[in-house]
């Protein structure tokens, strides 16, 4: 046999043999479960003026996509939603901000990353400053003192719950004498 036909036999006799090992190999090999995170929610897009509303940072923007950012609310005074700001309105697929009864350029269309801090809703410096209520979970208590309380019946304030801690600036609820994170930096509805 020439040399020729031996070198190729042998190539895809190697080949054939690595392909064995590599399917053998996928075969024993065991995947890992992989868990994609939601992706965060167009910040300008809408369909209907209901989903836009005025953030102080980022002027008019989706609440899906502020509460999704913001889920203790915004840590931000005046800004875009200073004395004369109205309600976002949805033209052409996109939420446009409004003052005193014209468009506000300078607060529509915002393109800047959200401020990496908890929100006033979990924010705090010490353990007395957090509550849990049965429909936000642990909260800064004087924050609370602001917003009307609705009685869930249950919730996070289920028997077994324990006084709430401030930690790395935010409350945390406990529950058994562990971190309970169901009910610690629930997203405030807006």
């Amino acid at each position: 046999m020439p040399f020729g036909q031996v070198a190729e036999r042998g190539i895809v006799g190697s080949m054939q043999r690595l392909s064995l090992h590599l399917i053998l190999l996928a075969a024993c090999t065991k995947a890992e479960p992989t868990t994609k995170a939601e992706p965060m929610p167009n910040a300008h897009a809408c369909t209907k003026e209901s989903e836009c509303m005025a953030s102080c940072r980022h002027g008019a923007v989706t609440r899906a996509w502020h509460t999704k950012a913001y889920p203790g609310g915004e840590a931000c005074e005046d800004g875009c939603t200073s004395k004369g700001t109205e309600a976002p309105r949805c033209e052409s697929g996109t939420c446009v901000a409004y003052r005193a009864g014209a468009r506000d350029p300078v607060c529509t269309r915002i393109e800047v990353e959200p401020v990496a801090e908890y929100g006033p809703a979990h924010r705090c410096s010490a353990d007395d400053q957090c509550i849990t209520t049965c429909e936000h979970g642990a909260v800064n208590r004087e924050w609370l003192s602001w917003q009307r309380v609705d009685d869930c019946g249950g919730g996070c304030t289920n028997p077994g719950h324990e006084p709430p801690k401030c930690e790395e600036g935010r409350c945390v609820a406990y529950r058994g004498g562990k971190p309970q994170p169901s009910c610690t930096e629930r997203p405030i509805d807006r």
